[in-house]
């Protein structure tokens, strides 16, 4: 099985990052932004290496 990724949504975009870069020291922030989600502004960014990633969203 491949797994390219996963999509959470969470309260505190920077906090998730904080723990997941504790847990995975060797993944980078591939890209990030703010989009609007339902007409909420929402903060967003991918966290991984090259084959997988966490779709990390407010």
């Amino acid at each position: 099985m491949y797994l390219e990724h996963v999509n959470l949504v969470v309260s505190n975009v920077d906090a998730m990052l904080h723990f997941y870069k504790a847990a995975f020291p060797h993944w980078r922030v591939r890209s990030q932004g703010d989009s609007t989600w339902s007409g909420k502004p929402r903060k967003w960014l991918h966290f991984g290496d090259d084959y997988q990633y966490l779709a990390l969203s407010d």
